[in-house]
């Protein structure tokens, strides 16, 4: 991981500010918030300023994906290769979600 967030870090912040570069980096996916805090430590960034730009860079790609998860969902299960991955996290959701939605009834009565 540090390997892929020096990359980042050195390719990014040639074109944005260090402050964008960790911002973006604690966008993606497999580095998020350690990512984004060991490239702020990379760029000389204080921890001050680098957390509370991760957190918010961890936090703004949730509402999209809560948005466009169904449409993705139902591309991928057009391939071969991603119809059981895809079944198995819908299966886990409707369980995930029926057991939330049944356990405080259950513990009232």
């Amino acid at each position: 991981m540090e390997a892929l967030v020096h990359w980042f870090s050195q390719n990014l912040s040639q074109y944005i500010s260090p402050e964008g570069a960790v911002f973006i980096i604690s966008m993606i996916p497999l580095l998020e918030l350690r990512g984004g805090l060991l490239a702020a430590s990379l760029l000389k960034i204080s921890a001050a300023k680098a957390i509370p730009l991760c957190i918010v860079g961890n936090i703004i790609p949730i509402p999209f994906i809560l948005l466009f998860i169904r449409q993705i969902f139902k591309v991928l299960k057009k391939t071969k290769l991603f119809r059981g991955l895809v079944m198995k996290l819908e299966d886990r959701a409707m369980t995930v979600s029926y057991t939330h939605l049944t356990l405080p009834t259950n513990s009232l009565v």
